[in-house]
């Protein structure tokens, strides 16, 4: 009897209330009822543009060990929304003798079958393009026309709703709009938006959703054009990225200027005078400092978190004259204006960072101490397998109930039984609730990827150990702090004790570690990882031990 995986995906919300991955695992299910399902390989809420989806990769990877027979998909555009990456799916899974089996529309294993395969990949491609071009359009169409888009207001402004008798507008909120206006005054008397934020705090005046004002909220009204009485829609355009990161569920994750040209002006009621917002802009640009730049390198920037709160610790120079650089905790200036809730001790960067640096290069030029970790980490991973995978369709069912609520909430909201206040309090809760969630899922989807083939790791790791031996000892600061980047996922700094627990990747494929030094040696930044595990090593920065 031949072994089935079944495949599934959904890019979005709108496609969940129209056609669940639950609803489509369970068709296919009934499609080989009386087969041997091997396994379900889910990818909910990727886009359909992007190949690097932690199911889809799950799905390639058991496909190359040969643990099925048949891909069942519910659709073509399951599998791809892009003609280039469905080929190479495909010829991965023939090469392996593997078959693809699509449900609303069977396809032969015959050259006439591939032919009208490879059509139906480009009208899912050209249709998605459709889709994206009628949505831009008539955003367009109705800014030109109404020259208003959206219903959720700026700080400042109230909507009222479109009647029989009037299209929808915005008003000025007298009394937000007075706030916006101090914002502006206080930024141009003291240039400081910790200030700004210190001041609203003292004064006892909160943002719209009731919590305290934050820098970016600072820095959103500070740069909202629209309080001037003109603003613009079509001003910026998503663009692909590549951010450093394995997985990304979007393909157009940042975004550029358009040219002015394109721009699509949208009136509104005139809060702050356009030479007010000139001078305010005036001073941050002046005050901008790129990120990354600082006057003094800190080789585990980025890495280091709380062990006590979870805020990050970043570099800071004290100023005195032994010149003295640390690491300190963020939670001060993150729960301002609230009092300071974590007392965990600044670090100095001459302790923390040779002692980090000594337990990672020991680490990577010693073949023994990473192949223990492989072997703690893959028989505890077998073990708790079974538990992972209860815990992540539990997971599931708790997003699916989100979905409901959020979908719930905006019928509320469009009956005009919720006011706008509530829906966003309560709007901004569920999509706390779902990134944590989706955060958890990650986590198991990255532990259950931790299967390997044991012997083949081994040899690949004494590779990459003696390449590490022979590189690092010639790494300049730059480079070292690169490597670190690559291997570090996660430092745990309890300052108090001096103690660390460094969380990293333990690369198990040969395939690509020479790509990775010559990109370190060329000082670019690294952007890829070998396939790898989770593996954690601690430090002891007074004694400087692994």
């Amino acid at each position: 009897m031949k072994k089935v995986a079944i495949y599934s995906r959904v890019s979005s919300q709108a496609q969940e209330q129209e056609q669940t991955i639950k609803s489509q695992i369970s068709e296919l299910r009934d499609v080989w009822k009386d087969h041997q399902i091997a396994g379900e390989y889910l990818d909910d809420g990727w886009s359909g543009e992007i190949l690097d989806r932690p199911g889809l990769d799950k799905l390639r990877s058991d496909a190359k060990a040969g643990l099925f027979d048949i891909v069942s998909i519910h659709s073509i555009d399951r599998l791809s929304r892009n003609l280039y990456h469905q080929g190479i799916i495909v010829e991965e899974f023939r090469k392996k003798g593997i078959e693809i089996f699509i449900k609303d529309k069977p396809i032969a294993d015959s050259g006439e079958g591939r032919f009208l395969f490879n059509i139906l990949g480009a009208v899912a491609e050209y249709e998605k393009e459709k889709i994206l071009e009628r949505t831009r359009r008539g955003r367009i169409y109705k800014v030109k026309t109404k020259k208003i888009l959206g219903y959720i207001p700026p700080y400042g402004y109230d909507y009222h709703r479109k009647t029989p008798a009037k299209e929808g507008f915005f008003s000025i909120n007298q009394a937000e709009a007075e706030v916006v206006r101090l914002i502006f005054n206080l930024y141009i008397e003291l240039q400081s938006m910790t200030r700004v934020q210190k001041e609203l705090a003292l004064r006892g005046i909160k943002p719209r959703n009731g919590g305290k004002w934050c820098r970016s909220v600072v820095s959103a009204v500070l740069r909202n054009e629209g309080y001037t009485g003109v603003g613009y829609y079509n001003k910026r355009q998503s663009v692909f990225v590549e951010n450093g990161k394995r997985y990304q569920r979007k393909a157009r994750s940042g975004t550029k200027i358009r040219p002015r040209s394109e721009w699509l002006e949208v009136n509104f009621l005139k809060i702050i005078d356009k030479e007010e917002f000139e001078l305010v802009q005036g001073i941050r640009l002046k005050k901008f400092k790129p990120f990354g730049k600082s006057n003094y390198f800190y080789l585990l920037s980025g890495l280091v978190r709380c062990a006590f709160c979870g805020s990050t610790f970043t570099g800071s120079y004290n100023g005195s004259p032994k010149r003295h650089t640390y690491y300190r905790c963020t939670d001060r200036r993150k729960r301002f204006p609230d009092p300071q809730h974590c007392r965990a001790k600044h670090m100095r960067a001459d302790r923390i960072e040779p002692a980090i640096w000594s337990a990672v290069s020991e680490a990577v030029t010693h073949p023994k101490i990473l192949r223990d970790h492989i072997m703690r980490l893959t028989d505890k991973v077998a073990e708790t397998e079974s538990s992972l995978e209860e815990r992540r369709e539990e997971l599931i069912r708790q997003k699916e109930c989100l979905g409901f609520k959020k979908r719930r909430l905006d019928d509320l909201y469009f009956r005009g039984l919720k006011s706008i206040e509530d829906y966003e309090k309560q709007i901004g809760e569920f999509q706390a609730e779902e990134n944590k969630i989706e955060k958890e899922l990650m986590e198991i989807e990255n532990s259950k990827r931790q299967t390997i083939c044991k012997p083949l790791v081994l040899q690949n790791i004494r590779y990459f150990c003696n390449l590490a031996k022979q590189r690092i000892q010639s790494f300049s600061q730059e480079q070292k702090q690169g490597f670190l980047r690559y291997l570090i996922e996660e430092i745990l700094l309890d300052s108090n004790t001096g103690k660390t627990k460094v969380t990293g990747y333990v690369p198990i494929e040969k395939q690509g570690f020479d790509d990775l030094f010559a990109q370190i040696n060329s000082a670019d930044s690294v952007q890829m990882r070998p396939s790898s595990i989770i593996s954690s090593l601690c430090v002891n920065q007074s004694k400087k031990e692994k």
